[in-house]
């Protein structure tokens, strides 16, 4: 027997149900990291803009904290358009399953009808992160631009 043979019959000891719960606990995982990151994201956001609107700095270390805002912002969108990839994947496995195994009419994912499906809330993820991207960027260069108007001067 080849190991390729023996992954195959690794597979099929599987029934339905295990192979169900694999997938549907990937997809808590998945939600899981989404809501992790996502929240350390905004706290280190609040962190940020409290001290910068506490503290007296310069435009150029106002200016470096922007950029890091930017960066960070860059990589929660890349990271949610890769756990989008990965939701999707699952959910097509897990409604390969349930349609192979004839419960189709038992399982939802999501709601089925009315004016919440025409928008996933999966897509507002990336949208965020792309949006708070743009703003960073933004008040990055406005800083780069205008210094004068992070110490003050003009009113």
């Amino acid at each position: 027997m080849t190991k390729e043979n023996d992954n195959n019959q690794g597979n099929k000891n599987l029934s339905v149900s295990d192979m169900y719960i694999q997938n549907w606990e990937h997809v808590r995982h998945i939600e899981n990291e989404r809501l992790g990151f996502t929240s350390i994201y905004f706290v280190i956001i609040a962190a940020i803009v409290a001290f910068l609107s506490q503290a007296k700095i310069s435009a150029s270390f106002t200016a470096i904290l922007l950029l890091l805002l930017f960066l960070f912002s860059i990589i929660g969108t890349l990271m949610s358009f890769r756990l989008m990839a990965d939701l999707e994947a699952h959910g097509k496995h897990l409604y390969r399953i349930v349609n192979d195994s004839n419960y189709s009419r038992y399982f939802t994912f999501g709601a089925e009808s009315g004016w919440t499906t025409r928008f996933m809330l999966r897509d507002i993820f990336p949208i965020m992160y792309i949006l708070l991207s743009i703003l960073f960027l933004t008040l990055f260069i406005i800083v780069l631009v205008c210094p004068e108007l992070i110490q003050g001067t003009i009113q």
